[in-house]
């Protein structure tokens, strides 16, 4: 089979060279070079009401959702609480209470101001350090839009459970912790503990 002669023209990058040869090339129109497309005045405007109209049809949604995280992260926090003192009280073997506390050292104030998980060892619902109590956890103060409001507990400050973990002072179908915050309707969470001591969390009507 005869082999085929190299092509000889003359230029390779020149129009006699075979197509596959030659370079590629980019043909610019007079005034092309350097020109940067962009918005208009009107399409600027029609962008930012398409945007207006946006932010204003979202925005009531992004607030529901941030006051639903709201409720339901303070609700998660104060059943972890009452759950770590029923565990502990069993754990340790002595009585452990859950107490309303504004400074996060004694039992006093309102709920939403904090709380306290501490040992009781003789059951009198104060930090005693002599009696060897000590504070096992410490919840921090609800957001100030928040409301909480006890049922159920003979004392509404606190709450005991036993070395069996029993939840002590506890009538009807258990305490309840209702959180709610500015909105009405089913939008609160509540806590609930039982008199075998076990906690839950549930929607609730507010207020």
């Amino acid at each position: 089979m005869a082999r085929r002669a190299p092509f000889i023209g003359p230029d390779w990058r020149g129009a006699g060279a075979p197509a596959h040869n030659r370079p590629l090339m980019r043909v610019l129109r007079p005034g092309s070079v350097g020109k940067v497309s962009g918005l208009t005045i009107i399409e600027l405007m029609v962008t930012l009401a398409v945007l207006a109209v946006l932010v204003t049809v979202s925005a009531p949604n992004l607030q529901s959702m941030i006051f639903n995280w709201r409720l339901t992260a303070s609700a998660n926090d104060l059943l972890a609480d009452l759950s770590t003192a029923r565990g502990q009280a069993a754990t340790l073997g002595v009585p452990v209470t859950v107490c309303a506390s504004a400074n996060a050292a004694n039992c006093g104030g309102a709920w939403t101001q904090g709380r306290i998980v501490f040992s009781d060892a003789n059951a009198n619902g104060q930090v005693d350090a002599a009696d060897g109590d000590r504070i096992l956890a410490v919840g921090e103060a609800a957001h100030p839009n928040l409301t909480l409001a006890v049922a159920n507990l003979a004392d509404a400050t606190r709450i005991r459970f036993s070395s069996t973990g029993l939840a002590e002072g506890v009538s009807g179908g258990g305490a309840t912790f209702k959180l709610c915050d500015q909105r009405q309707g089913l939008h609160g969470r509540t806590v609930t503990v039982s008199l075998p001591g076990r906690a839950s969390a549930a929607a609730v009507q507010c207020p």
